[in-house]
């Protein structure tokens, strides 16, 4: 991932430029609510995943894995 994809500022508002009344715009506000939430969850996730690989730990825990499942001599 790029720097940039973890941004959550970068994140379009899917909403933005569209006409609507008020009745449909509070629903629509509600899921981009919502959107915006999970792509920060998402942001916070890649995140830790790219921290993880940094330090090593999915190398770790994979050679842990594999060294677990092959046979014993």
């Amino acid at each position: 991932f790029s720097p940039n994809d973890t941004i959550v500022s970068n994140i379009r508002d899917s909403h933005n430029g569209r006409q609507q009344g008020s009745i449909g715009r509070s629903a629509d506000v509600a899921a981009n609510v919502r959107y915006k939430h999970s792509m920060e969850v998402l942001a916070r996730a890649m995140q830790d995943v790219r921290i993880a690989r940094d330090e090593g730990w999915i190398a770790t825990f994979m050679s842990e894995q594999i060294n677990q499942s092959s046979p014993s001599r």
